[in-house]
């Protein structure tokens, strides 16, 4: 039992590692683009681009896992008959 247990964490990490990695540099991405917009109009970036920011990250960081454990379950699934 614990070796099922074990090998599954350690796909699960491996797994979310890989997923988290683009997350962040896209969030990045979004997040420069936004404070420099904010500027540009004249607003402040911090009241005008945190939230949305925040926001996106959340969004972001539930689909992301969302899409893992389907990916994992698809995975079990196909391993189950072996």
């Amino acid at each position: 039992m614990l070796e099922g247990f074990l090998s599954n964490s350690i796909y699960i990490a491996v797994q979310e590692d890989g997923l988290m990695n683009p997350k962040v540099v896209n969030l990045l991405w979004i997040a420069d683009w936004m404070v420099h917009y904010s500027w540009r109009e004249g607003k402040n970036s911090d009241c005008f681009s945190i939230p949305y920011i925040r926001e996106l990250v959340d969004l972001l960081g539930s689909a992301l896992l969302a899409l893992g454990f389907l990916w994992f379950i698809r995975d079990s699934e196909d391993d189950a008959g072996d």
